[in-house]
C-alpha cells in the first residue's frame, strides 16, 4: 500500500507522476488531501481535478485545524461544529485521520508533501512506513 498526503493541486500532479515513475497500481494507492477548512475554495479545486478512479480511496480532511480552533469567530465554529475545547477537537481530528489510514503492516511507502506540517508528520509516525518520501 502507498499513501500520498498532499495539500496543493500542484502536488497532486507530482503524485500522479510518482505513481507513473514507480508503476504503482491504482488499487495500491490512497490519497489524503488536506484542505483549508476556513476556505472551501481549496476543496472545490481538488474535486474538479482529482479522478477518484485513479486511487483506491480519496480522503479529504481539514488541514489548518489549528487556525480553526484558535479563532473565536462564529463562522469557524459553525464550519467544524466542535466545542471550543482544543483537546476534544484534536482527539476527533486524529481519530478521523486514523480511520482513513490502512493498517500500518500493509504500508510500503508514504509520500508527504510537507514534512514540517504536524498532520503530515502524524500520518508518517502512525504508519511507520518502510520508505518515506518528502
Amino acid at each position: 500500500m502507498n499513501v500520498f498526503v498532499i495539500r496543493s493541486p500542484y502536488c497532486y500532479l507530482n503524485a500522479i507522476e510518482f505513481k507513473k515513475k514507480y508503476n504503482l497500481e491504482d488499487k495500491s494507492c490512497i490519497l489524503l488531501i488536506g484542505y483549508l477548512a476556513v476556505d472551501s475554495i481549496d476543496i472545490q479545486h481538488f474535486e474538479k481535478i482529482v479522478d477518484v478512479h485513479d486511487w483506491q480511496s480519496v480522503v479529504y480532511y481539514p488541514q489548518n485545524a489549528s487556525v480553526a480552533f484558535e479563532e473565536d469567530s462564529l463562522e469557524s465554529k459553525r464550519l467544524f461544529r466542535f466545542p471550543g475545547n482544543k483537546i476534544l477537537f484534536l482527539q476527533k481530528y486524529v481519530k478521523r485521520i486514523n480511520c482513513a489510514l490502512p493498517p500500518k503492516q500493509s504500508v510500503k511507502r508514504v509520500i508527504l508533501q510537507n514534512i514540517d506540517d504536524y498532520s503530515f508528520l502524524h500520518v508518517a509516525n502512525r504508519l511507520e512506513p518502510k520508505t518515506l518520501y518528502c
